[in-house]
């Protein structure tokens, strides 16, 4: 994965018409080379630092390493998964969020008044 964010960011800074230089902002020179070159791996705050100097979205720096030929299909096949995949991530946080309500309710109650059958301490 190291060396195709390398790939992502080489051709992402291209395209946009930055220098290594451009992000002495957010990083040296040298720590953007060095990431080109595939021998370190960015923290995600430092690869947001990059997708906001560049003008893009985090994203599609992850994207582009990804995806790195121009295809479509590829590209809207990997969008769709992740699509998805926090659809499917929020429905179930939401269900989660439900029944942890439901319980700390239920557990309120029982505090209050001790089920039918229950002998009181």
């Amino acid at each position: 994965m190291r060396e195709a964010f390398a790939k992502a960011l080489r051709t992402a800074r291209k395209a946009h018409g930055f220098t290594q230089e451009d992000f002495s902002e957010v990083s040296s020179r040298t720590y953007v080379s060095i990431l080109e070159r595939g021998q370190k791996s960015p923290t995600l705050n430092k690869m947001n630092d990059i997708a906001n100097t560049l003008g893009v979205h985090l994203l599609t720096l992850v994207t582009l390493a990804h995806v790195q030929k121009k295809n479509v299909q590829e590209l809207d096949a990997l969008l769709e998964q992740v699509r998805k995949e926090v659809v499917h991530i929020f429905d179930n946080a939401e269900t989660f969020e439900q029944e942890k309500d439901v319980q700390a309710s239920i557990d309120a109650r029982k505090k209050r008044s001790p089920l039918i059958g229950e002998e009181a301490s």
